[in-house]
């Protein structure tokens, strides 16, 4: 297929519909409260103005990142409330994450230990989701490990 010279791909976005489609599923799903994934940049739609339209407008508290610099760019755009980082997150990463008061996914014990460390080392608790495999294979806690990872969140429990 040819595509003509002067053809231009562009999108259009409207934040009434993203609006609408928020307070639907907020409605849908009381009253457990809603996390606007916002990760790649929502998706090509721009992460800090989707975030921001939805705190001002939808009364969005939770949203959700893949990367911590996403987290950082969205602090650093004013956005509050919490912001979950839902992709593998290292140990090196974690004062990041502090600083800027972004909550880990985390998907093993020895993650949850360097992060009860940096609980520690900031002087406040910290919290943190814990990744549970379902059977995808991806990434989280497999049944096996579930009492092993119960342990060291108890252990955890002082600092986190």
């Amino acid at each position: 297929m040819r595509v003509a010279e002067d053809s231009i791909t562009r999108m259009e976005i409207d934040l009434r519909r993203i609006l609408e489609n928020y307070s639907n599923v907020v409605e849908y799903s009381k009253p457990a409260e809603v996390v606007a994934v916002v990760k790649s940049e929502a998706y090509g739609h721009g992460a800090v103005p989707i975030a921001r339209f939805l705190a001002r407008l939808g009364g969005c508290r939770h949203f959700a990142v893949a990367q911590p610099e996403e987290g950082v760019q969205l602090r650093e755009a004013g956005i509050e409330g919490s912001i979950m980082v839902m992709g593998a997150t290292l140990p090196e990463q974690f004062s990041v994450l502090a600083e800027y008061g972004l909550t880990p996914v985390l998907a093993d014990s020895p993650h949850l230990e360097w992060w009860a460390k940096t609980a520690q080392r900031v002087g406040r608790r910290l919290g943190y989701h814990l990744k549970v495999d379902i059977g995808l294979g991806r990434m989280g806690v497999l049944p096996e490990e579930g009492e092993r990872m119960l342990a060291a969140a108890e252990a955890a429990r002082d600092e986190l």
